[in-house]
């Protein structure tokens, strides 16, 4: 996520890089969409985990076969409920 964000996003050079060095600068911007990213990560964490600790197990499991059952003419949704379960 650092190098990915950091050194990919294209914009204004953290610092100006001389003759001899051989690293590009990261960028300004690739910084704040590393700051964002992470966030967003933190945060979906977060609600997994709420999720996870105030929903009962049951509650889940239909939750997750209801969420598959457009993938029914793919895969036996049942089947790979119960098995996460």
């Amino acid at each position: 996520l650092v190098i990915v964000l950091s050194w990919s996003v294209a914009g204004t050079p953290l610092w100006t890089p001389d003759a001899l060095s051989f690293v590009p600068a990261p960028t300004v911007e690739g910084l704040h969409a590393r700051a964002l990213q992470a966030l967003r990560l933190v945060i979906t964490l977060g609600i997994v985990a709420l999720l996870l600790a105030t929903t009962p197990v049951n509650q889940l499991i239909s939750g997750m076969r209801l969420l598959m059952m457009p993938l029914a003419p793919f895969v036996d949704v049942d089947r790979f409920v119960v098995r996460l379960a």
